[in-house]
């Protein structure tokens, strides 16, 4: 590896705004795995967060958990936006952590896109999210 590349991963691995859309399979949730892992340990700060699903061959629980572990990373970094979108048309929707998510005093802008959010119920006084801004679906 040249130092050219070694600094040019660096800087990408550094940039506070990361958008995975991809056709996810076992190989790439993997990539995205090692990315956020990195940002995880060295607690780089993370200002965006966005993360397409296409793939419905990769809708299970087990990667959703993942997904979950990825957003928390991200909420434990200090996002701003937080985006979640998803194209395909199957009934298996991802349940995203909303209770987690809108205790971060940080998130300024929510996107979920096709979400499961049917089952919640939000007792009044709750979430307090005072810097959310935009919330939209």
């Amino acid at each position: 590896m040249s130092i050219l590349s070694k600094a040019w991963l660096q800087a990408w691995i550094t940039h506070p705004n990361l958008v995975f859309k991809a056709n996810f399979h076992k190989g790439k949730m993997k990539i995205v795995e090692k990315i956020m892992e990195r940002y995880r340990e060295r607690k780089t700060p993370i200002d965006r967060f966005e993360f397409w699903m296409f793939s419905s061959e990769s809708r299970s629980r087990e990667v959703f958990k993942l997904i979950d572990k990825w957003i928390d990373t991200a909420l434990h970094n200090g996002i701003k936006d937080l985006v979640y979108r998803d194209t395909s048309s199957l009934s298996l929707l991802y349940p995203p952590p909303i209770f987690t998510i809108l205790e971060v005093k940080s998130l300024t802008k929510l996107v979920l896109t096709r979400c499961d959010l049917m089952r919640l119920s939000l007792p009044s006084g709750v979430v307090k999210c005072d810097s959310l801004r935009e919330l939209s679906k």
